[in-house]
């Protein structure tokens, strides 16, 4: 891949980033609860602010049914998400994203933090439905590497959304088992187990344990 093509992923993430990240303050979204409430609080909030993007990425760019049509997505869903009603799960926003030109990156919800530090409770985050959850462990999009911190589910499995963007992925197993499929090979990793791979070929995880994987990777360029 060449320095102008990773270029071009980077300026496009940043301004996709800067763009939709506006929409935050214009959400009234509900404040996330204390005490046993707060699990389905956040997944309400997340939904909530995940619709917000998703409504401001497509702004005067496409109608909804325009939308629907090029994502392979009923417009009726995709009203419900804009709408903080439904959550979508990591294929339909990956043909969502796909379809708007976006990295999947730019639906993490949450300001970016200041001066590079990231606290533990302030990390931008997409809860997906199934228990599937993305962290963001860098500040945000718009510098060379992304750092990632992924909780997989048991039995989690994408192979039916393949992901291929530029630049490279390094993928780091903290607890648990994790395969991964890069075009034609494949591989599992166990805890403490690393892999780096070619981001650009299509791929895929899955998690074949019946207990949750984390995992931490690194994306650079951030086209995530």
């Amino acid at each position: 891949m060449s320095r102008s093509s990773s270029a071009g992923s980077l300026e496009s993430a940043e301004a996709a980033e800067e763009s939709i990240s506006r929409a935050q303050s214009d959400l009234d979204c509900p404040p996330v609860a204390r005490g046993g409430a707060q699990r389905d609080s956040r997944l309400k909030q997340g939904m909530c602010l995940l619709g917000g993007r998703l409504r401001k990425a497509r702004g005067d760019r496409y109608t909804v049914e325009e939308l629907a049509s090029l994502a392979g997505v009923s417009s009726g869903f995709i009203s419900q998400i804009e709408r903080g009603l439904a959550n979508p799960s990591f294929g339909t926003l990956v043909k969502l994203a796909g379809a708007l030109d976006i990295p999947l990156g730019v639906f993490f919800e949450g300001p970016s933090p200041r001066g590079g530090v990231v606290r533990k409770g302030k990390r931008r985050r997409i809860d997906m439905p199934g228990d599937l959850v993305y962290e963001l462990l860098s500040p945000d999009l718009q510098h060379n590497l992304a750092m990632i911190l992924t909780v997989v589910p048991a039995g989690f499995d994408n192979s039916d959304s393949p992901r291929s963007h530029p630049g490279d992925e390094c993928v780091h197993v903290l607890e648990g088992s994790l395969e991964v499929h890069s075009g034609s090979s494949s591989v599992r990793l166990e805890t403490g187990d690393t892999i780096t791979y070619d981001s650009s070929i299509p791929h895929w995880w899955r998690n074949p344990s019946d207990s949750t994987t984390r995992v931490m990777g690194a994306v650079s360029p951030p086209s995530f």
